[in-house]
């Protein structure tokens, strides 16, 4: 499992009335979810879509400064040492799907998911601890995350598996401040070791998707939560961020976001 340090868990007392429905299970090739913000609000006018969870009136925006597409994008944005940054007692500002019951995964599924986000005048690493910033959760109910894409020193990373595996998906992304991120993820959620991962990069300068990690018969709906499904969160959260140790101010932006059907 991921290290309790890294991923903190509190108590979330969600009804879990609604935890406990029956995930639909979507049709070949269908688009489950599209996130383009065109709407020009957090939530994208898709209902039960959440922005954040945070305080602070910029903890999420809405903005036409950065755009993958079309006019809009939406802003997450953490300060440390300042607690309406905070939800669940932890510094982070996430959307989440939860709500949404279509876009739950659980053993079985197999989904493509992609999104882009972009690193907005991103500080780097200094060289003393070494925290990680998470932009995406594919995150288990009732527990810690299946896995989490985060920056971590001045890479872009994946953190997958039980054990909490590590890939790297860009070496350093200094040279990629205020530029759009693509990501995509084909996932066979599986709680026995019959599942797999793909995920592919791409930057604002690459025509093509990159393979940057390529898992069979591994086991993708781990035991790091207890819950029957997982969902999406995507935003900063700074789990093991502190003044000492990291950037006090992080903003990221995210767009475009699409969950489709496999098969």
């Amino acid at each position: 499992m991921f290290p309790t340090k890294a991923f903190p868990i509190k108590a979330f007392f969600l009804p879990f009335l609604l935890l406990q429905l029956s995930v639909p299970q979507p049709s070949y090739g269908a688009d489950i979810l599209k996130v383009d913000y065109e709407s020009g609000t957090s939530d994208s006018g898709i209902k039960g879509l959440k922005a954040t969870h945070a305080k602070a009136a910029d903890a999420a925006f809405i903005s036409r400064d950065y755009s993958r597409s079309g006019d809009y994008s939406i802003g997450h944005k953490v300060v440390l040492g300042d607690s309406t940054y905070q939800s669940n007692n932890s510094y982070r500002s996430e959307s989440d799907t939860i709500e949404i019951i279509s876009t739950r995964y659980e053993p079985g599924m197999e989904i493509k998911y992609q999104f882009s986000v972009l690193l907005n005048n991103w500080e780097d690493w200094s060289g003393k601890d070494i925290p990680i910033d998470i932009i995406w959760q594919f995150k288990h109910t009732q527990g810690e995350p299946d896995a989490v894409i985060g920056v971590k020193r001045n890479s872009l990373v994946l953190r997958y598996g039980e054990s909490g595996e590590q890939a790297t998906l860009i070496d350093d992304i200094r040279s990629l401040d205020n530029k759009w991120i693509d990501i995509r993820a084909d996932i066979l959620w599986s709680d026995t070791n019959n599942g797999y991962l793909t995920v592919y990069v791409r930057t604002e300068d690459e025509t093509d998707f990159i393979e940057k990690l390529n898992l069979d018969n591994f086991k993708t709906f781990t035991d790091n939560g207890k819950g029957d499904f997982g969902y999406l969160k995507w935003g900063l959260y700074r789990p093991d961020s502190t003044s000492s140790n990291n950037a006090l101010e992080r903003v990221v932006y995210h767009d475009d976001i699409t969950i489709s059907a496999i098969r």
